[in-house]
């Protein structure tokens, strides 16, 4: 008995730390079982090297138990395809290469983002039919200049942009939604002021009525977030954060994406103490009562953006959750190289060394 106990204390230093758990039927498989083919069993799924020593068990668990929190706190991953009718696509080649994406991407993560123009509602009824068989679920989204068309601040367009929201998210069975403002706020920034004058200046007052209109059960992500925080300017840009501050301030539940991770360059200056991006990111995280999250660009081969094989540096700065863009036109090749790289991170990450 004592011979036995001994080895479940090895297999759970192996595994139980991690939080895998192996069937009863399959514990009492490798009781039975001589050393040898304990190990072959043990191999089958994919298990090596058992610690055998109480030190190397103390050890292993140690070790892991930083692995561990470092995974769970790595793994919600979300890639995000826009299907707004690209350019040089047809329609029935652009939902095959989003569900062939999507499925891959499946591999690691049981959550994508896909933003759509209004009325395409249809979308997410063709993408879940797709993916019948994954566990993904999908987070829908609009791209707002299909509506705002002329003032960001449009009462009346965002009335129709709150019936988008309720036709999106249920087609897409989602209570979750995602704002994708870039061409719909690049038509104010040049004019953006709040004072007087300015053909397209926001009325901060007039966006929050705007926003009222919104449907408050859903829990929605605003993107471009806080695009002031990465690139060290504090005048180019920090006009958006007064858009953000009145979103926070009138929407019950909103994130904002975080944009100071989405190339190597913004990401060093993210974490370097006393750059403004630093000072910056401490400033709106005690202004907000939503979150931040991290987002990341991988367009292939770019002196501005990652390359895929710098997901390790990213996922090392353990976020909570991960938003990846990768282009349509990487999406299928983004989401190969990625997925398989992100799982290669998480073997290395939560494996307990050979002892």
């Amino acid at each position: 008995m004592a011979r036995l106990d001994k080895f479940d204390e090895q297999l759970d230093a192996c595994l139980g730390i991690q939080g895998f758990e192996l069937p009863d039927s399959f514990r009492q498989e490798l009781r039975q079982a001589t050393p040898g083919a304990r190990q072959e069993l043990l191999r089958a799924r994919g298990i090596f090297n058992l610690p055998y020593s109480s030190g190397a068990v103390d050890a292993a668990n140690a070790l892991n138990a930083q692995r561990v929190r470092r995974y769970t706190q790595s793994s919600q991953i979300m890639p995000w395809m826009e299907i707004n009718g690209l350019v040089g696509w047809e329609w029935p080649e652009l939902m095959a290469t989003a569900i062939e994406g999507l499925k891959t991407w499946s591999s690691i993560t049981n959550n994508a983002i896909i933003t759509t123009r209004a009325g395409f509602a249809d979308v997410y009824t063709q993408v879940l039919v797709g993916i019948e068989g994954t566990d993904l679920t999908i987070t829908p989204g609009l791209k707002t200049s299909s509506v705002l068309d002329d003032r960001f601040d449009d009462v009346t367009k965002w009335a129709l942009i709150a019936d988008e929201v309720t036709s999106l998210t249920a087609a897409a069975n989602s209570e979750y939604f995602v704002f994708e403002h870039e061409r719909a706020l690049n038509v104010h920034k040049d004019n953006y002021s709040l004072f007087p004058g300015g053909e397209h200046s926001v009325n901060l007052e007039q966006l929050k009525v705007s926003l009222g209109q919104l449907p408050q059960h859903i829990k929605y992500i605003w993107y471009p977030g806080f695009t002031g925080l990465w690139n060290g300017d504090p005048e180019d840009y920090n006009w958006t954060s007064d858009i953000c501050l009145a979103v926070d301030e009138t929407l019950p539940d909103v994130d904002f994406t975080d944009i100071s991770w989405s190339a190597p360059q913004d990401f060093g200056l993210r974490f370097t103490p006393g750059t403004y991006s630093y000072n910056r990111l401490i400033e709106i995280n005690s202004a907000i009562s939503g979150d931040l999250l991290p987002m990341a660009y991988f367009y292939g081969p770019s002196t501005q953006w990652w390359m895929d094989e710098g997901i390790t540096t990213i996922l090392e700065k353990e976020p909570d959750k991960l938003i990846i863009y990768t282009g349509g036109s990487r999406w299928k090749a983004g989401a190969v190289s990625l997925s398989a790289l992100i799982s290669s991170y998480r073997a290395l990450t939560t494996s307990y060394p050979v002892v």
